[in-house]
């Protein structure tokens, strides 16, 4: 289960939230298949079929955190994506996406198998009563780098040369 399914579900039964939701989507794993039939949903748990990539920007976009609780994954596309279209995100040190988010501003990174500090980033988004986060827009702009790729190989050029 290196999606970290399990501790995202965990984290979100302890959330106290009104009218609170989690949406799934993606390609279900055989293991989380296996994990998912010998658990009880609540009925605000949805398990969506895969989404057709250019209609993820709506879902994003309407949603109030992307949480991705990988236990490993190289880069975390849905990241990135999620974060151009202005949501914040929770994720962890394991996916190469964690290196985008900057805490505070549009995210938070937490520490893999661990539904406590997923419950806490979510609620730090939620509660946002400083207001440390920026608005949906200037969300997006935190990774305007990763769609001009021209931009983000001259960077990387540059990061190179002064190693």
């Amino acid at each position: 289960m290196n999606k970290g399914i399990a501790y995202l579900i965990e984290s979100f039964k302890k959330i106290n939230i009104e009218n609170k939701r989690l949406r799934m989507f993606g390609i279900i794993e055989q293991d989380i298949k296996k994990y998912l039939k010998n658990i009880k949903l609540p009925d605000n748990i949805e398990i969506l079929k895969p989404i057709k990539h250019e209609n993820l920007k709506y879902l994003y976009s309407k949603s109030n955190v992307l949480v991705q609780p990988s236990l490993f994954d190289g880069w975390s596309m849905v990241v990135t994506e999620a974060l151009a279209c202005g949501c914040p995100v929770v994720t962890t040190r394991n996916t190469g996406a964690s290196d985008i988010v900057k805490e505070g501003i549009n995210g938070y990174v937490v520490p893999i198998m661990d539904s406590e500090a997923i419950t806490e980033g979510i609620y730090k988004i939620y509660n946002d009563e400083k207001k440390l986060f920026l608005e949906r827009d200037q969300i997006a702009k935190t990774v305007d780098i990763y769609k001009d790729w021209d931009k983000y190989s001259s960077n990387y050029r540059k990061f190179i040369e002064t190693i």
